[in-house]
């Protein structure tokens, strides 16, 4: 029978990663480890990262491609490198099962577990770290450190379409010629290292303004609370008590000032003079959750995300729903989508 590690690398794995007396001759391995090689684009995280560092612990080296057009190292896992997930959907079901073992919870007025996440934000997915990956002789969790690739290469229009030709590239760039390697991008790694270079110090990214182009404007602060988000959303936008405003011209095309908002052509009928126009306007976003406010009618896009349960009581009646998001489209028409009169 297999074990669980050859199962999962195919009969074989990277040095040390097996026990004693399942490891066999070292001559007798199909591959060492300094003759494997692992490609990423940066964009490696979760298990990603997790099979990264036990192949590298091991002496696999890694080789990370693209990037910003600069010179210097990158990391090849540069996402989370937690070793376990927790989303809300099993935090909602954990903290059912609580209440489930101690009826006191519901019943104690100091209770901290919350009977539904709060109604008025829509969470679509979310989840959070709950165990750190740390090394044994280290006390800080990976995610907090900088691991650079062994090296790092450019994509180019031979490679970028061609997984052959890329591969090729890494091959020369990690076993023959590290001069085909990005400038300043090698001797950062800690495989096969007992001496890397520190790693560079971080340096933020500043913002690309065009100005001159009026492509980005540069906000102004101000003390007046009329155009705050509560105050917004009050009045049915930041833009006044018209619950659909005109679109505005931007430099991409037509648009709206509220986030969320979307810039349509849409009918409108107006009942007293029996006709049906059609107006440019910008629609507010709408959902079909408790709380969601629409000045007219709410028309969904298709469900998005996983069916969320929405738990009434600690007796074990729960109710699935699935989350959509729309816009708000006007019922009836107005003079300020163009009709003589209100009706």
């Amino acid at each position: 029978m297999l074990t669980l590690h050859q199962a999962a690398f195919d009969e074989w794995v990277p040095l040390d990663y097996l026990p004693p007396q399942n490891q066999g001759p070292f001559e007798e391995r199909p591959v060492q480890p300094d003759q494997i090689v692992l490609l990423t684009d940066g964009l490696c995280g979760s298990t990603c990262s997790m099979f990264v560092e036990m192949m590298t612990q091991a002496g696999a080296r890694t080789v990370v491609a693209g990037g910003q057009p600069a010179k210097g190292p990158m990391q090849a896992a540069s996402g989370t490198r937690g070793a376990r997930s927790y989303d809300t959907y099993t935090l909602d079901n954990d903290i059912v099962f609580a209440r489930g073992i101690d009826d006191t919870v519901e019943t104690n007025v100091n209770a901290t577990l919350p009977e539904i996440r709060d109604s008025a934000i829509y969470v679509n997915y979310a989840s959070f770290n709950l165990r750190d990956q740390i090394r044994k002789t280290d006390t800080t969790p990976l995610q907090f450190k900088y691991e650079a690739a062994d090296c790092r290469i450019y994509y180019t229009l031979a490679n970028i379409y061609n997984i052959t030709r890329l591969w090729y590239d890494v091959s020369a760039a990690a076993f023959s010629d590290s001069s085909l390697c990005v400038e300043g991008s090698t001797g950062f790694s800690k495989t096969n290292n007992t001496n890397p270079t520190p790693p560079p110090k971080p340096v933020a990214e500043q913002p690309v303004l065009s100005l001159n182009n009026n492509t980005v404007q540069q906000a102004k602060w101000d003390d007046d609370d009329s155009d705050s988000l509560i105050a917004g959303v009050t009045a049915f936008g930041t833009r006044g008590t018209d619950p659909f405003p005109k679109c505005i011209k931007t430099t991409g095309g037509d648009g709206c000032f509220d986030a969320g908002s979307i810039c349509r052509t849409i009918p409108v009928y107006c009942t007293k003079d029996k006709k049906s126009i059609k107006v440019k306007r910008c629609l507010p976003e709408c959902r079909n959750q408790s709380g969601s406010k629409c000045h007219g009618s709410c028309q969904l896009d298709s469900p998005s995300g996983e069916s969320k349960p929405i738990f009434a009581n600690s007796a074990g009646y729960q109710h699935q729903e699935r989350l959509s998001t729309g816009y708000c489209y006007p019922t009836v028409g107005t003079k300020a989508l163009g009709c003589s009169a209100n009706g």
